[in-house]
C-alpha cells in the first residue's frame, strides 16, 4: 500500500506540474466593467458566474464516505466550457473557448458516515487558484441492494485574482453504486445534483480610460449568483487505484473533469 501511495503522490506532482503556459492568460482585468462613469455589474455577474463555475470543485462522486479510517488523495484535471466570444470575457486576454484547471484533492472517512476533505486548483494560463474545504454526511451507504446516497457541502475562495474578490459555496445531493466486475475491479456509476453559489466584487481599484490618463477609482459591488448543474460519472477502482471521469452539466456550460488517485 505505501508503495502504490508513493508512486501514485509522485504521478500527481508531475502532472500538476507539467502543463506548459501558452500566450494567454486569464488573469482579471475588472478596467473593462467600467465604461463612461459607471459600473456594468450585468456583464461582470455573467463574468463571475462562469470563472466560478470552472474554479468549482472537480469530481464531486462517489458517494461512499470512506469509513472511519479510509484515506483518498487524487488528481483532477478539469475542462469547463465558457462563452469567450461574449463581451465580458474581454476581462481575459484572448480567452480560449475552455478553461483548463487541475486540482488536487485530499479526502478522509470519518465515523458515522461522515467525511472531510481538502482541495487546491489551479486555472492554467494564469495565476488564479483555489482553496477549498468540503463536508460530507451519508444518507444511505453499504446497502447490499439499495445505492449509496451522500449529501455534500462545500467553501472555497480564490487567491491570486488581483483585485477580484470571489467566494463560493457548493452544496448537492451525490447517489452512486459499487459494482464488482469478475472479481477483478469495482465499477461505480455516479449520478447527481450540485447547486453553486457565488459571490464576487472587487476589492477599491483603479481604472484608466482608453480616452483619459486619469485613474479612476472603481468599485464593484458585490453580486450573488446561483447556478445548478447535473453530475454523471463513472469510476473504476482496482485494488488501490482509482481512475475516473466526470460530466457536469449547467447553465450555458458543460465541465469535464478525469480523475487519478488512490484509496484505500
Amino acid at each position: 500500500m505505501n508503495r502504490t501511495l508513493i508512486a501514485v503522490s509522485a504521478a500527481l506532482a508531475v502532472l500538476a506540474a507539467g502543463a506548459p503556459a501558452g500566450a494567454r492568460s486569464y488573469n482579471p482585468d475588472l478596467g473593462v466593467f467600467y465604461q463612461n462613469g459607471t459600473v456594468n455589474t450585468s456583464a461582470f455577474k455573467n463574468y463571475a458566474g462562469e470563472l466560478g463555475l470552472a474554479l468549482s470543485p472537480k469530481n464531486l462522486g462517489p458517494a461512499t464516505t470512506l469509513g472511519s479510517m479510509g484515506f483518498e488523495l487524487s488528481l483532477d484535471l478539469g475542462l469547463t466550457t465558457i462563452n469567450s466570444g461574449e463581451s465580458y470575457w474581454k476581462a481575459a486576454d484572448d480567452p480560449a473557448g475552455s478553461i483548463f484547471t487541475t486540482q488536487i484533492r485530499v479526502r478522509k472517512g470519518l465515523p458515522y458516515g461522515l467525511l472531510i476533505g481538502g482541495f487546491v486548483s489551479h486555472v492554467l494560463d494564469s495565476d488564479l487558484w483555489t482553496i477549498g474545504l468540503e463536508f460530507g454526511a451519508s444518507v444511505i451507504e453499504g446497502y447490499k441492494y439499495a445505492p449509496d446516497v451522500l449529501i455534500l457541502a462545500s467553501l472555497n475562495t480564490t487567491l491570486g485574482a488581483g483585485d477580484l474578490s470571489m467566494l463560493e459555496v457548493g452544496a448537492g445531493l451525490i447517489i452512486s453504486k459499487s459494482f464488482s466486475v469478475a472479481g477483478l475491479f469495482n465499477m461505480i456509476p455516479i449520478v447527481g445534483y450540485n447547486m453553486v453559489y457565488v459571490n464576487a466584487s472587487s476589492h477599491l481599484t483603479g481604472t484608466v480610460q482608453s480616452n483619459s490618463t486619469t485613474v479612476t477609482a472603481m468599485v464593484i459591488p458585490q453580486q450573488n449568483i446561483v447556478m445548478h448543474r447535473a453530475v454523471l460519472g463513472l469510476e473504476f477502482e482496482i485494488t488501490y487505484l482509482v481512475i475516473g471521469h466526470e460530466f457536469t452539466l449547467g447553465p450555458g456550460q458543460t465541465g469535464y473533469s478525469f480523475k487519478i488517485g488512490t484509496r484505500f
